[in-house]
């Protein structure tokens, strides 16, 4: 009974992960707002006008490196997950911003070296914002962008990321939103980057033939113009 039991708990997990839709995920490791995460996640669906989720949450361990903490929170990804960027606070000051594991396709993000030393909320969810949407695009295949205005603009110091761009310029926004697509992502219609479907031509429009252009009668009174002998 007991292995019956294990048996249809796995079926039905399995069934699950094939179920549920592709998308990008996030996931928080250490002590992050919940509120803040959220914030962050639905900034990025809506600007990408591509599904992000969140994953459980995990807790933060002794690491060396960022890393090693997105070694440990890629085993959270599923079939489902098509990549997954870690929200990490670390209990130890490591340096970086934030690293990218291509081979785990991950990323991670030090939202503890992020946080501003005065504590602002508006300018730490921006920064975490601009960090997000970099890393999600290197992730997807994009590189970086000449457009100070892109996130995937590479910025040198701590000035330069609350200077550049949260979202994408327009060529990268197109650009990834096609690669998703390819590697089987669904385009949230409802967002207002979504991009704009093709109208399609009225079937009267399409069946009936236009009419061929007809001269204007010339007006009452107007005399006709006579070609001059030579």
């Amino acid at each position: 009974m007991k292995h019956m039991l294990i048996g249809c708990l796995c079926l039905f997990a399995t069934a699950w992960a094939q179920a549920a839709d592709p998308a990008i995920s996030l996931v928080v490791v250490g002590d992050l707002d919940p509120a803040m995460a959220e914030r962050v996640r639905a900034f990025a669906q809506e600007n990408l006008a591509l599904p992000v989720r969140l994953l459980e949450p995990r807790e933060a361990a002794a690491a060396s490196s960022l890393n090693e903490i997105g070694d440990a929170a890629a085993e959270a990804m599923g079939p489902e997950d098509t990549c997954l960027v870690v929200l990490a606070v670390p209990t130890e000051d490591l340096p970086n911003h934030g690293v990218r594991l291509q081979e785990k396709n991950s990323a991670v993000v030090n939202a503890r070296l992020l946080k501003p030393a005065g504590g602002d909320e508006e300018q730490y969810g921006r920064r975490l914002d601009r960090e997000v949407m970099m890393s999600i695009g290197l992730l997807m295949g994009l590189e970086t962008c000449p457009n100070p205005q892109c996130a995937m603009w590479l910025y040198s110091n701590d000035e330069e990321l609350d200077m550049k761009g949260r979202n994408y310029c327009p060529p990268c926004l197109e650009r990834i939103q096609k690669l998703a697509v390819e590697r089987g992502l669904k385009i949230v219609a409802d967002s207002p980057f979504a991009p704009i479907p093709d109208e399609p031509v009225p079937e009267e429009a399409a069946s009936e033939p236009a009419a061929p252009e007809q001269a204007a009668p010339a007006e009452a009174g107007e005399p006709e113009p006579i070609a001059e002998t030579p």
